[in-house]
C-alpha cells in the first residue's frame, strides 16, 4: 500500500476520470404529422480528450497524476521509499 502525498492516508487505488467529447452529424427534419421540426442525431462517436485525464486520491480527492503510467508506477510503490 502507498500513502497519498497530499493527505498522507494509505491507499491501494486511485480514482480515474477522463472527459470525452461527442462528435457526430445532426439533421433537422419537418414532421408533417405533428407540424413541428425535430432533430436527428446520427453517426456519433466518443472522442477521448486525453489531456483531461485525472488520477485522484480516493480519500482526499486531490488530483495526483494526469498520465496512466505515472499513476501505475505510484501504485506499485515506485515513488515511495520502502520501509
Amino acid at each position: 500500500m502507498v500513502k497519498c502525498p497530499k493527505c498522507g492516508k494509505k491507499i491501494d487505488q486511485l480514482l480515474w476520470q477522463e472527459s470525452v467529447a461527442l462528435q457526430g452529424v445532426i439533421e433537422a427534419y419537418f414532421d408533417e404529422e405533428t407540424g413541428s421540426w425535430g432533430r436527428l442525431l446520427r453517426e456519433y462517436k466518443e472522442v477521448p480528450q486525453s489531456e483531461t485525464s485525472a488520477y485522484s486520491c480516493p480519500k482526499c480527492k486531490a488530483v495526483l497524476f494526469s498520465k496512466p503510467k505515472q499513476a501505475l508506477e505510484f501504485l506499485k510503490g515506485a515513488d515511495q521509499k520502502t520501509a
